[in-house]
């Protein structure tokens, strides 16, 4: 296994979540050499004692790296966070994001902490979009990617996200409550009781992706239960089956949107990855793949490398610290 001079390291990154803590000791080409996780989300921190939470958790890593700073994205900068950071708007690039990202004041630790704002889109008064977090996300993966006018990048998940970038610059958003119309479908209406699993069926989703093109989904889902009833479905496919009417629902949408293209990078995890392969060779159109924590990592090493200068810096300005009593932060 790999062992780290302490050098080596540049940074902590951190994506914290809603639900999920996710951390990466990253060295100075923007590989991870470390990671850990927790449920730790922001929605999970007991009076909102953040600092205690990051002493907790990434303790180990900080007496092993000192004065290595952390950078952070996430919902940990929305208002129910650490520190509320506003959105960015765009059209957006990485140095302008960069400038908008903010350090933590009196946070008694012995290094930076920023935290990376998330990126709002406003096409008029009732047509808007918000990210916070998957900005890191896109930047890094556009890092990854060949230069070129435009690409069109999806990141999976319980709101997916389809983005346009044009010239190195954020553009578009469009969010999909895919996973989230997964979860509330399958666990409390009326198809709940045959939804059952999460073993995936390869041809259960192929068969939901054809269904889906009828272009009716409130009709489609109501067959589902048919189905099923009549043995035209065998039951273990039905979960898949309502992964692929949505998936496939999703992917009609964003072309609709943002536009048809003839490849598209998705930014996930490997199972993600595969669904959205199929999905999308349905519609003719290839895949990039680029995995979310690599994204996520050479991100924050990105906006870091960018940060201006004149943020001032915790780091430098110990002599200023007050007192603390820790025992608050356990």
């Amino acid at each position: 296994m790999y062992e780290q001079d302490r050098s080596d390291i540049a940074f902590i990154a951190v994506d914290w979540g809603s639900s999920n803590f996710r951390a990466y000791a990253v060295d100075k080409q923007g590989e991870i050499r470390q990671r850990t996780k927790a449920h730790q989300g922001v929605s999970r921190i007991k009076d909102q004692n953040f600092a205690g939470t990051l002493r907790r958790l990434l303790g180990k890593w900080f007496n092993k790296y000192p004065d290595v700073p952390v950078i952070m994205c996430g919902v940990i900068g929305g208002r129910q966070g650490w520190q509320e950071v506003e959105h960015a708007p765009a059209p957006i690039d990485i140095e302008t994001l960069a400038t908008r990202t903010e350090l933590i004041p009196n946070h008694f630790f012995e290094r930076d902490i920023y935290i990376v704002p998330g990126v709002k889109i406003r096409r008029s008064d009732f047509d808007f979009d918000v990210i916070r977090g998957e900005e890191v996300q896109i930047f890094g993966a556009l890092s990854q990617l060949p230069e070129a006018d435009r690409h069109i990048i999806c990141l999976p998940g319980t709101h997916t996200k389809w983005v346009e970038i044009r010239k190195g610059k954020i553009v578009d958003v469009q969010t999909f409550v895919t996973g989230e119309m997964f979860s509330l479908l399958s666990r409390f209406s009326t198809i709940s009781n045959i939804v059952e699993g999460s073993s995936y069926s390869s041809e259960g989703f192929a068969k939901g992706l054809a269904a889906a093109k009828n272009g009716a989904l409130l009709n489609e889902l109501f067959k589902l239960r048919v189905a099923v009833a009549s043995k035209q479905l065998v039951s273990h496919e039905a979960s898949s089956y309502l992964s692929g009417l949505l998936v496939a629902n999703e992917i009609e949408g964003a072309v609709k949107m943002i536009g048809k293209t003839d490849n598209v990078t998705v930014v996930a995890v490997p199972w993600l990855m595969d669904m959205y392969q199929q999905s999308l060779a349905s519609y003719n159109i290839s895949i990039t793949e680029v995995k979310s924590d690599e994204a996520t990592a050479r991100g924050l090493l990105k906006i870091y490398n960018a940060l201006p200068k004149k943020i001032a810096s915790n780091a430098d300005n110990k002599g200023n610290k007050k007192s603390v009593d820790h025992s608050e932060w356990y």
